[in-house]
């Protein structure tokens, strides 16, 4: 992904503030001309945020953020954005429980092809290169 001048991404916790309203900010920065975006799937201990963000992933798993909800989301949003660059960001234990191969499947049958995973394992490093070879980045 090459970013062009000027480019403006955005960051969205997918279920916040609630289940309701979480996609119409994203709409509404999109709308607006956001170039990239970064959505988040909520966790318990997001580890590498701030306060901010770390209210936001609590609030949106207490609103009921959960996996199948944050597919469900992608889905809506690459339905209605097909040309949206999206970038996905999750935290490792999310996707290890979800099922790695499984995980990987369905962001490409959503059209997903960037990914933030800010807590890779070394030991599992290797789970970078599937990411790769899967034609996400």
């Amino acid at each position: 992904m090459v970013a062009t001048k000027n480019s403006i991404m955005a960051h969205a916790v997918m279920g916040y503030p609630n289940l309701e309203e979480s996609f119409g900010i994203v709409e509404m920065y999109i709308e607006k001309g956001v170039e990239y975006l970064e959505l988040q799937i909520p966790f318990s201990h997001p580890t590498a945020d701030g306060s901010t963000l770390c209210d936001a992933n609590l609030k949106a798993l207490e609103a009921g953020a959960d996996m199948a909800y944050c597919f469900e989301f992608l889905e809506q949003v690459r339905k209605k954005y097909p040309q949206q660059k999206i970038m996905l960001m999750s935290y490792f234990n999310r996707i290890y429980n979800y099922g790695i191969n499984a995980f990987i499947e369905r962001m490409q049958s959503i059209g997903i092809q960037h990914f933030i995973l800010p807590d890779l394992p070394l030991m599992h490093r290797k789970l970078k290169h599937s990411i790769v070879m899967s034609g996400c980045s």
